[in-house]
């Protein structure tokens, strides 16, 4: 009996620090989280996850309220624009973009920012060393890391959408035409996680970063030469490129492949997309770095010319369910990016 009543103690024992390890982690988890103000209402959120040694490689996580125990939500990732070379001025510039994070946090959704390393430290040149633009890496990296978190916040790994403007959207859209950077055998627990998403969003996006193409897409005579963004992404001087357009095609004829998320554009792809433009830049012929032009490329492939001329597919060809709008306000933008993102997740959801 003596035996019989020390083995009960000794269960009971085990079972009240289980138990107490248990609320201890969950009381730990609620604690890691800050309260945050979004557009003047308080959300959980988790500030400056790491997702790789350099400073500029953090994420910011924000979580809706009234959330139900035991329910996943689908997250929607920001990543903010700039040319490649600018860092956001702080992560909460994002909140009130084209992708603001009260309206998918009201919605249910959880939202997450991301900050990558710049092209003014990284310029790209394809090479054994770097195989892909740091920005693009840094992209997929960071969606690795959100799905290696998931399930200590309660979201779903299969729930995922991204976007983002201008460089921020071609971050996004080469994570998604990309072929999958997952290592399942890595001893890096974030490289065994997928870097594909199926829901994305693109506003002011250019589709192709092939500086050649894009000044032929673009046909105006104030566009002869790569702006800023594109010179500095392979390591040019602004004016370096016009003084010798050959030469530096040549050397950088592979890097402008790996970048432009057109390249990795086939018949495997599995997703979803909104591409968005708006109306202030002035419309086709424009000249503008943001112009529809691209939107357009990407869906349908026009200018037919040109799409020959360098090898493109496009969605239309591939029938790849896409929307496209050439001249929308601002207004008009964030409505369009949410209602598309919030269709797509349900329907993914279903599948």
């Amino acid at each position: 009996m003596k035996n019989l009543i020390k083995l009960v103690s000794v269960v009971l024992c085990n079972l009240i620090i289980v138990l107490v390890s248990v609320l201890f982690a969950l009381d730990s988890q609620a604690q890691s989280y800050q309260q945050c103000k979004v557009q003047g209402k308080n959300f959980r959120c988790l500030k400056n996850i790491s997702y790789g040694s350099h400073a500029l490689q953090k994420i910011d996580l924000y979580l809706p309220n009234n959330v139900q125990a035991g329910i996943k939500m689908p997250l929607v990732i920001y990543i903010h624009g700039g040319g490649y070379y600018m860092e956001q001025v702080n992560r909460n510039s994002g909140i009130k973009g084209t992708m603001p994070a009260r309206k998918y946090l009201d919605d249910g959704m959880a939202w997450a920012t991301i900050d990558y390393r710049l092209s003014g430290e990284f310029p790209f040149r394809k090479s054994n060393s770097m195989p892909y633009p740091v920005q693009m890496a840094d992209g997929a990296r960071a969606i690795q890391k959100l799905r290696q978190i998931a399930s200590t916040h309660s979201l779903d790994k299969n729930k995922f959408a991204v976007g983002g403007s201008s460089a921020g959207g071609g971050i996004s859209a080469w994570t998604v035409m990309h072929d999958d950077l997952k290592k399942a055998n890595s001893s890096d627990p974030v490289q065994r996680e997928s870097s594909k998403v199926r829901c994305l969003g693109l506003v002011n996006t250019q589709t192709t970063l092939n500086i050649p193409e894009v000044i032929d897409l673009l046909d105006h005579p104030d566009m002869q030469e790569p702006d800023e963004g594109l010179s500095y992404l392979y390591g040019l001087k602004l004016g370096q490129w016009a003084r010798a357009p050959k030469y530096w095609n040549r050397v950088l004829a592979a890097s402008y492949l790996e970048a432009s998320p057109i390249s990795h554009l086939d018949a495997s792809d599995d997703f979803e997309v909104i591409m968005v433009h708006s109306s202030s830049i002035g419309g086709y012929g424009s000249g503008n770095i943001h112009g529809a032009e691209f939107g357009r490329y990407l869906s349908t492939g026009e200018p037919a010319n040109i799409a020959k001329d360098y090898g493109r597919t496009n969605l239309k060809k591939l029938g790849i369910k896409n929307q496209f709008y050439s001249s929308l306000d601002d207004s008009q933008m964030v409505d369009q990016v949410f209602g598309f993102l919030k269709t797509c997740l349900r329907h993914r959801m279903e599948k």
